[in-house]
């Protein structure tokens, strides 16, 4: 499965075996190694192939099938093109060290916001639903 997906991402991004291999700082023969299935990559050399084509190291190794990988919640803040409504409120606790009176939120406090926040959620949408009538 990874030989494959290396081939096939290779292929797509318009890349030879040896240009691949430049970008890696590996040879032609250790790339068409992997792609063989001859050879197996180090997770450093993993992680690199996933940069190199802007995936998950999951996606490489057939552990899903979304080769799309989501930027990191602070590249996401940092982005120009940034609006807030558009990074996902469960995300936001899950990944993020939230303070309230200086002291970090412990996960219980953050379970019972989401919790909070998706019946007001329900409750909007309950009364938006409402309202067009």
């Amino acid at each position: 499965m990874l030989g494959q997906r290396i081939k096939e991402l290779r292929s797509s991004h318009g890349l030879t075996q040896q240009e691949l291999g430049r970008k890696l700082s590996l040879s032609k023969q250790t790339i068409s190694g992997y792609e063989k299935g001859a050879r197996h990559p180090s997770p450093e050399i993993l992680q690199k192939l996933a940069d190199v084509f802007s995936t998950s190291t999951d996606y490489l190794l057939g552990r899903t099938e979304d080769s799309s990988v989501k930027k990191p919640l602070a590249e996401r803040i940092a982005d120009s093109a940034y609006k807030p409504e558009s990074i996902d409120l469960e995300e936001l606790l899950e990944r993020s060290m939230i303070r309230f009176h200086g002291e970090p939120l412990l996960k219980s406090d953050k379970d019972k916001l989401l919790q909070i926040a998706k019946i007001l959620w329900e409750e909007r949408q309950r009364s938006h639903y409402t309202e067009k009538k």
